[in-house]
């Protein structure tokens, strides 16, 4: 589920960090301190800011885009096509969160086994799926019988 809001070789979603770049950069008890507690080190393109406005008006999210004259966020990353855009004239004040947009306790779930295994997988750095799982029906996804 990682390739929700990550890309690992070349796949995925880009709304987090590219897990391939990342698995270069962290190892061992590193990375996965770093999946266990993500806002840990939180990568500046993908840091949360808050945004106040000239009129009062307050927005949280990542910066998806912005130019010159105007700023877009995304305030929920489920939702990353819905944008809020304003002026960069009308802001106030702009202040990066420490929080992660990762949320904490994704993998709250799992065993401890399991997070070893899910570790192991995302340090190895290949992230090819496996031939005999990608046949395989997973959760959130359509069979072909369908």
């Amino acid at each position: 589920r990682c390739n929700q809001c990550h890309v690992a070789a070349g796949q995925g979603v880009n709304l987090g960090p590219d897990l391939t770049e990342s698995v270069k950069q962290l190892k061992g008890a590193e990375l996965l301190r770093q999946i266990l507690e993500p806002s840990l080190k939180i990568h500046d393109k993908f840091q949360s800011q808050q945004f106040v406005l000239n009129d009062g008006r307050v927005f949280t999210g990542v910066v998806m885009e912005e130019t010159e004259r105007q700023v877009k966020i995304a305030a929920n990353l489920l939702t990353p096509n819905t944008l809020t855009t304003f002026s960069r004239a009308d802001i106030e004040e702009r202040l990066p969160l420490t929080i992660s947009p990762m949320p904490a306790g994704l993998l709250n779930f799992l065993t401890k086994q399991e997070i070893l295994e899910l570790h192991a997988y995302v340090e190895q750095g290949d992230f090819r799926l496996p031939e005999h799982l990608r046949k395989q029906h997973l959760p959130g996804q359509r069979s072909e019988r369908q």
